[in-house]
């Protein structure tokens, strides 16, 4: 059974390793160019509140704007996983008719399942794992740049949403939802390619309301207040903004007509140009949830991938004939 799962399996892991040595020799030759040209022109030194960090900055995105492109695809590997190991795995089967005959020679179908499963499984889970270790490394220049031509050692943090999704454990959570998803597809609607679309409609709600709706509150964000012109006192520590409101001494919300402020005001936006009393109140997670926030989300997303599979399991030993 397992010879026959890695003859099947074969042609798809293959593939796949081509692609990830091509990826593989793509990032180590753009981390040295992007490590090289941030140490020739002083990037790793700015403090991001002189202008001339601002022009590096955008030069810097200017000149790397593909590798920053490319590292968005990367979000699709889960995706990916799931329409091309997941959707198949059981549809393929099903639609070719195969799977009677394993099924009559003395291999159950729960042992059939687990060891197609679990050598997908494990194959997904070490790829995604090299390519999350790949992704750390190849984007840790950018450490130094973000948005807005902002500069600094604590520029690009990871707990910020762009890049939380490509570190620590929740893309080998993600890639492994996916694929249980995909699995579970196939064995109800038994068609390769429609289980395949199947599989991409139902992995993607679950991954935008947890980016959008429940990292942000799973664990209860922090405030900090600062009066309005001042630099905030978590400036560089690398937090996750939710959210940046201006309010008066009495805490209600405060409207400042920015167009209508002075010449001076509009350039400096120091204290003397807000109402007395009036203050910032950022609502943020800090750097320092970052691991916490991974394990629950890498938590939830498995504990989906197990009922995913369960109930794949439970169909194809009571609906599948």
């Amino acid at each position: 059974m397992i010879r026959l799962t890695w003859r099947q399996a074969r042609p798809a892991f293959v593939t796949c390793a081509a692609i990830l040595l091509a990826f593989t020799a793509f990032a180590v030759y753009t981390e040295r160019e992007m490590s090289s040209y941030i140490a020739a022109n002083g990037l790793a030194t700015c403090t991001g509140g002189e202008s001339v960090c601002g022009v590096l900055g955008d030069a810097f995105k200017s000149k790397f704007g593909g590798v920053l492109a490319v590292s968005q695809f990367i979000g699709f590997v889960p995706v990916l996983v799931g329409a091309f190991w997941g959707a198949p795995l059981i549809a393929r089967e099903i639609e070719s008719g195969t799977h009677r005959m394993v099924w009559t020679q003395s291999v159950g179908r729960v042992r059939w399942l687990s060891v197609k499963a679990g050598t997908f499984l494990l194959a997904a889970a070490v790829v995604s794992a090299i390519l999350t270790w790949l992704m750390t490394w190849w984007l840790h220049p950018l450490r130094y740049v973000q948005g807005g031509g902002t500069v600094g050692p604590s520029a690009g943090d990871r707990i910020s949403p762009n890049v939380f999704s490509f570190m620590g454990i929740a893309p080998v959570a993600y890639t492994l939802f996916a694929f249980c998803v995909g699995a579970a597809a196939g064995a109800v609607i038994k068609k390769v390619v429609p289980a395949m679309v199947t599989a991409i409609v139902l992995y993607v709600p679950p991954r935008i309301i947890m980016a959008k709706s429940v990292r942000a509150t799973v664990i209860t964000p922090e405030k900090v207040s600062f009066p309005a012109g001042t630099p905030s006192p978590r400036t560089g520590m690398g937090d996750w903004i939710l959210s940046n409101r201006l309010v008066d001494a009495a805490g209600h919300p405060l409207n400042v007509d920015y167009q209508t402020m002075s010449a001076a005001c509009q350039k400096t936006m120091g204290p003397s140009c807000y109402p007395a009393g009036a203050r910032f109140v950022d609502t943020y997670q800090s750097l320092a949830r970052f691991w916490p926030l991974q394990f629950i989300e890498a938590g939830v997303f498995v504990g989906l991938g197990a009922l995913c599979l369960a109930f794949t399991i439970w169909w194809t030993m009571r609906r599948v004939s």
